[in-house]
């Protein structure tokens, strides 16, 4: 039929659309079909915001590294995924960043790293944290001789980080937006007077993922100077075994924080290392907490009946386990509390309840609030 789309006759912004969701491997077959296709591959639109993906089960010639140096110029966000427990993925990640560093004169606006496997037993690798902070401290716009890294995520890098990291993130890149360096890895080094630095060189910062033994009173005052540039909008803590020895951030430091900063968004998320007896102490009034992650592994009716007399007013998601086997029925009296905590909560949308539950149960939640995602089961195939 005449004006019918074949792949021959396919606008070349599809095309490249189409592209954008494949691998790289199968984005190097695939341009190989014709010129056409080819041209398409090298389209600066693909390369600006890359993930760069070290496997070697999944692509053993690392084939993106082929390619490293002629899109180069195009660059402007970087993702690396790496299976950690493989030497050679390690190998070149280093390689990359060691390229991007020695290489790369444009400017670069977003930097993350993650692991993407398992952890080998007693896992330490000094070399790659060095290429991480060899990438950091020196990587700019050479045309400005200043940083444009807007955004630096090592969530998912799950290496001891340390305050010399942070100090580099805050001293070599002032107009960062968003910082995370709230990984998985059981030990870390982070302390408050490296955030309070982070806050004070960072006049633009509007989102930080960090642990709560990381945040004070000082930084709280920081947090709510009036002369940031730009208004501090999400904060994530996580909790780990370090966090047992915090001092408890004040139901006053809230408040003055959130007078300071109303439109400011609290995330929390505990972990089984963190003492049960201590999370409402850590639920202080005044909080904008908007989601909660309680992976306890324990009894949460009293959790849950504090959260409810106290911060439901912003809470749009909940999360939590009250066995390790989730197949374990809830324990008794925490139904009704759920109900009732689930009718206080006008905004809530996201609900997860890794227990069994009754069926009349969860019945009587979906009709109490329309919830957008939810985690709610009465048996267990």
């Amino acid at each position: 039929m005449n004006g019918q789309l074949t792949w021959e006759t396919l606008p070349w912004h599809i095309i490249v659309d189409i592209f954008s969701y494949l691998p790289i491997n199968d984005r190097i077959q695939a341009r190989l079909t014709c010129s056409s296709w080819s041209n398409c591959f090298h389209d600066r639109k693909l390369w600006r915001h890359f993930n760069f993906h070290f496997d070697t089960e999944l692509d053993p010639d690392a084939s993106a590294l082929t390619f490293l140096h002629h899109h180069l110029s195009h660059l402007q966000s970087i993702s690396i995924s790496l299976n950690q427990a493989q030497p050679l993925s390690r190998q070149r990640a280093c390689q990359l960043m060691d390229v991007l560093v020695k290489e790369m004169r444009n400017r670069l606006y977003g930097f993350s790293i993650r692991f993407t496997g398992e952890n080998p037993l007693c896992f330490n690798d000094p070399a790659l944290v060095l290429a991480v902070k060899n990438l950091l401290q020196n990587v700019k716009d050479d045309a400005r001789a200043e940083s444009t890294l807007l955004s630096v995520d090592l969530n998912g890098f799950d290496l001891t980080l340390d305050d010399h990291m942070v100090q580099i993130i805050s001293t070599k890149h002032n107009f960062l937006r968003k910082v995370c360096i709230q990984n998985h890895c059981l030990v870390d080094n982070i302390n408050s007077h490296s955030i309070v630095d982070l806050l004070e060189s960072c006049p633009y910062l509007e989102e930080l993922h960090t642990f709560y033994h990381s945040v004070d009173s000082a930084v709280v005052d920081v947090m709510s100077l009036p002369n940031r540039k730009a208004p501090f909008r999400y904060l994530s803590l996580s909790f780990n075994r370090s966090d047992k020895l915090s001092d408890i951030i004040s139901s006053q430091s809230w408040m003055r924080l959130t007078i300071a900063q109303p439109a400011l968004e609290v995330d929390l998320a505990f972990n089984p290392n963190f003492p049960h007896h201590m999370i409402n102490e850590v639920l202080k009034k005044n909080m904008p907490l908007v989601k909660l992650n309680l992976n306890v592994g324990g009894w949460l009716n009293e959790e849950l009946v504090h959260l409810k007399e106290t911060l439901t007013a912003k809470l749009r998601c909940l999360s939590f386990s009250t066995n390790i086997d989730p197949r374990f029925p809830a324990p008794p009296g925490l139904e009704p509390i759920l109900v009732e905590l689930v009718e206080c909560c006008d905004r809530l949308q996201e609900l997860h309840c890794f227990g069994v539950l009754h069926e009349e149960v969860i019945l009587q939640i979906k009709s109490v609030r329309e919830l957008k995602h939810f985690t709610l089961y009465s048996s267990v195939n």
